[in-house]
C-alpha cells in the first residue's frame, strides 16, 4: 500500500485492485458511453465481474503487461487506474477513474500522482504516456498540471471516430517528474 502524503493533496492511499472492489467500481458507469469512455471500445455496459476480472488477470505475471490500482479515501474506495506496458520503456496509463462522490475534490491528481511514483518506482521506466478525451478539459488540465506535455494525436484520432473517442496523447518522462 502506497501513501500519498504531499501536503496540497488528499490524503490518499494506493494499492493493488482486488475482486472486492469489482462491483464498487462498476456502479460507477451508468451507461454505456460512460463504460466506454472509461475502457474503451472493448468496455461493455454493464460493466461485470468477467470483464473485471480479465483485466485483472493480466496483473498476475511475474512481469505483468497491466497494473492495476484502487485508491482509497477513509478506507473507502475513491478511485481506479490502470497502466499498460508499451515496451520496456513506456507504460500507459490508462482506465482511470474516480468514484462520483469523490469528483472535484483532488482526487484524481493525488491518484495519478501516486499511480505515476508507483511505475517509475521500475528503473527500466522512462516515459508515461496517457491519451485525455478532447472534449474533457478537466482531465486534460490534471494531467498537465502534474507535468504531461502533448505528444501528438493518440492512435485513435482519425476523421471516421466519433468527437467522443478523438483524444490526443500526454506523455511524462521521468526526469520532468523527478524534477518537479
Amino acid at each position: 500500500m502506497v501513501e500519498a502524503l504531499r501536503p496540497d493533496r488528499p490524503r490518499l492511499f494506493l494499492r493493488g485492485f482486488a475482486p472486492a472492489d469489482f462491483g464498487i467500481l462498476a456502479s460507477w458507469f451508468e451507461n454505456e458511453a460512460e463504460a466506454r469512455l472509461w475502457g474503451g471500445p472493448l468496455a461493455r455496459f454493464p460493466v461485470d465481474r468477467v470483464q473485471l476480472a480479465a483485466m485483472l488477470a493480466e496483473t498476475l505475471d511475474p512481469r505483468p503487461r497491466r497494473r492495476c490500482w484502487s485508491a482509497l479515501m477513509g478506507g473507502e474506495l475513491a478511485g481506479h487506474a490502470q497502466a499498460v506496458r508499451r515496451d520496456a520503456g513506456t507504460m500507459h496509463l490508462a482506465r482511470i477513474a474516480v468514484a462520483p462522490a469523490w469528483r472535484r475534490r483532488g482526487v484524481g491528481a493525488a491518484m495519478v500522482a501516486a499511480v505515476i511514483d508507483e511505475i517509475l518506482a521500475d528503473p527500466e521506466v522512462n516515459l508515461v504516456t496517457l491519451n485525455v478525451h478532447l472534449h474533457n478539459a478537466g482531465a486534460r488540465a490534471l494531467y498537465c498540471g502534474l507535468g504531461f506535455e502533448p505528444a501528438g494525436p493518440a492512435a485513435a484520432a482519425h476523421d471516421d471516430v466519433p468527437n467522443e473517442w478523438q483524444s490526443e496523447e500526454l506523455k511524462l518522462e521521468r526526469m520532468d517528474w523527478e524534477s518537479r
